[in-house]
C-alpha cells in the first residue's frame, strides 16, 4: 500500500492582481516565480500537468496548497498532491479553483434600471491527476495526465473541455533532464500543443555541491541549474511561447529563482523572480510576476511556507 502524500505543504500564499484573470494554470510558488518555465524542473508541481513523465525521474514526495485574493476580493485556490518516492511508478494530481467578477457589466448585452446593481460571478476549476513510469533506474520515463476544465456563472453559462496530455522524459549524468509533451491532444482547451524542456543542474544527492547541506537519504530538492522550455501551437501554426527560468542557491539556506518568457498567440510578456529560505524539510518564499500586454502591466505577489515532511527525521527514506 503506498502511503500517504506528504513532504512540501506550501501553507500560504497571497496574490494581489490589478486585473482578473484566469491565474495559475496549476502554478505554486517555483513555478510562478520562474515565469512558468520549470516543466523538467525536478521541484515544479505545475509539470503534473504539462510534463507528468519527469515527474518519476527522481524520488519526490510532496503536498502543496495555495490561496491567493485579488484587490475586489476575487479569490482562488489550488492544491496538488504527488509521490514518486518508491518504485517506478509516479502519481500525482492537481485542483485549482477561482472566483472572479466578471467583465464590466456595462459591456453586457441588454440593459438595467439606472440604480440596479448585476453581480456577476464566474467560477473557474481544473481537476486532473498524472501517472508516469521510469525505466532504466529513472533515466527514462512516459507519462500521462488528464485534466476537466469548467467554467460556470450565475447567469447559467456553462462550458466545459476535457484535457489529454501525453510526455516522455530523460534523464542524463545526474545533471540533465529533458522532456516532450503534446498537451491537449483532443483540442478542447487551449488548443493542441507541442512542447520542450530542457534543464540543466545537479541531480545526485550524493554529489560534493551537497554534502554540506544534505545527506545521501534525503529526498530531492533543487540545488541549482538552468531550464529553456518552448511551445508551438498546431492549431495557430505558430510558436505558443519562449522562455528561460533558473534557481541558483547562494547558500544552504537560501537560493534565489527567476525567469522570462513571451507568448507569442497572447502576445504577452512574463517576467518573474522569487527567493526561499530553505532548509532540507522547511521553506520560506516569496514571487512576483510582471506581466505586459499591449502595454498594460500587471503584478502578482505570492507568499508560501513550505514544510518538506519526507526529509524530517521521522519519516521512511526514499529509494534513488
Amino acid at each position: 500500500m503506498m502511503r500517504p502524500f506528504f513532504s512540501t505543504i506550501t501553507c500560504l500564499m497571497l496574490g494581489l492582481y490589478s486585473l482578473p484573470v484566469l491565474a495559475l494554470d496549476g502554478e505554486v510558488g517555483l513555478d510562478f516565480g520562474t515565469a512558468g518555465n520549470s516543466r523538467a524542473h525536478a521541484d515544479s508541481l505545475a509539470s503534473i500537468r504539462t510534463m507528468s513523465a519527469v515527474t518519476s525521474l527522481l524520488p519526490r514526495y510532496q503536498l502543496a496548497g495555495s490561496a491567493y485574493v485579488y484587490p475586489n476580493l476575487d479569490y482562488g485556490i489550488t492544491g496538488a498532491a504527488l509521490d514518486s518516492a518508491n518504485g517506478a511508478i509516479s502519481l500525482g494530481v492537481l485542483y485549482h479553483r477561482e472566483s472572479i467578477q466578471s467583465v464590466d457589466t456595462d459591456l453586457l448585452p441588454g440593459w438595467k434600471l439606472p440604480d440596479d446593481e448585476i453581480e456577476q460571478l464566474s467560477l473557474h476549476s481544473l481537476t486532473g491527476a498524472s501517472l508516469a513510469v521510469s525505466f532504466l533506474n529513472r533515466s527514462l520515463s512516459l507519462g500521462a495526465s488528464g485534466f476537466y476544465i469548467g467554467t460556470s456563472n450565475d447567469l447559467d453559462v456553462l462550458t466545459h473541455a476535457f484535457e489529454l496530455n501525453l510526455s516522455m522524459g530523460a534523464k542524463f549524468s545526474d545533471q540533465v533532464i529533458f522532456g516532450l509533451a503534446a498537451n491537449d491532444i483532443l483540442g478542447q482547451s487551449n488548443g493542441s500543443t507541442l512542447e520542450s524542456a530542457i534543464r540543466w543542474g545537479v541531480l545526485d544527492v550524493s554529489g560534493p555541491l551537497w554534502k554540506r547541506c544534505m545527506t545521501p537519504t534525503d529526498i530531492y530538492y533543487s540545488s541549482g541549474g538552468v531550464e529553456f522550455d518552448a511551445g508551438y501551437s498546431l492549431r495557430n501554426e505558430s510558436m505558443d511561447f519562449m522562455g528561460v527560468g533558473f534557481d541558483i542557491p547562494l547558500a544552504c539556506s537560501f537560493s534565489i529563482h527567476g525567469g522570462v518568457q513571451k507568448r507569442f498567440v497572447l502576445d504577452e510578456m512574463r517576467y518573474g523572480t522569487g527567493f526561499l529560505i530553505e532548509n532540507v524539510s522547511n521553506a520560506v518564499g516569496y514571487d512576483v510576476q510582471l506581466r505586459e500586454q499591449g502595454g498594460v502591466w500587471e503584478h502578482i505577489h505570492l507568499l508560501s511556507i513550505q514544510f518538506r515532511l519526507g526529509n524530517a527525521p521521522f519519516a521512511p527514506r526514499a529509494h534513488l
